[in-house]
């Protein structure tokens, strides 16, 4: 058995550590994408508008998470081209506005098939939001590594 692993791991090293290089670029995005929303709601809306008004009114959440959203993305792609997606034929094919553009459309369809995973597993299932919210960013970090490697990022 150990050793069908480790030829299976030889076989596909390469793509194997380009996904694990994908998690780690995914979780810095995540990372400048969380702080974007913390910074825009707890240090700018609420001490300005009130946490009233904010509760009130959506518009200062869907402001943060869009702001946050674009933060992540550009981060996540640029990270991607250095570091992820690194061979010659891969970069050449990723840096350009329709790569770009691609990209960011996946990472769209990404967030709206987060948004239904959420709304089924939490919603229509029952199951806990936390370990729900985990179960659906995995599912979603899957798709978009596939489809920008697939669509974008050929080898």
């Amino acid at each position: 058995m150990t050793e069908k692993i480790k030829k299976l791991y030889n076989e596909h090293r390469s793509l194997i550590l380009e996904f694990i290089r994908y998690c780690f670029v995914g979780g810095t995005a995540f990372v400048f994408d969380f702080l974007a929303y913390w910074v825009l709601i707890d240090i700018i809306f609420v001490p300005w508008l009130g946490q009233a008004y904010i509760d009130k009114y959506y518009y200062p959440y869907a402001i943060a998470i869009t702001v946050g959203f674009i933060i992540g993305l550009i981060i996540n792609y640029v990270l991607s081209i250095l570091w992820v997606f690194t061979t010659q034929k891969q970069q050449e094919q990723g840096k350009n506005a329709r790569a770009f553009w691609i990209f960011t459309i996946i990472g769209i369809i990404g967030y709206g098939l987060k948004q239904l995973l959420m709304f089924i597993g939490v919603n229509l299932l029952g199951i806990d939001d936390i370990l729900f919210n985990m179960i659906a960013a995995g599912i979603v970090l899957i798709w978009n590594y596939l489809a920008r490697k697939i669509i974008v990022f050929k080898k």
